[in-house]
């Protein structure tokens, strides 16, 4: 019997396996931590939502912060 790889469709199920730590876990432990160490969410949301979303969000921040 074949091992399945990693992120290799199941044949039962027809879906993915999920890995082991999704970009939206990340940013979820790393907001969990915030106040011991905030650089890790900004770092966790910049990898989730790219450079273009990273600096969406900053300019969306500072007009909050107004």
């Amino acid at each position: 019997m074949k091992k399945r790889e990693s992120g290799e469709r199941s044949a039962d199920s027809g879906e993915r396996e999920e890995p082991a730590a999704t970009p939206v876990r990340n940013v979820t432990r790393a907001l969990k931590k915030f106040d011991a160490e905030p650089n890790a969410l900004a770092l966790a949301l910049r990898d989730h939502l790219g450079e273009a979303g990273a600096k969406t969000l900053v300019s969306a921040l500072r007009r909050v912060l107004k």
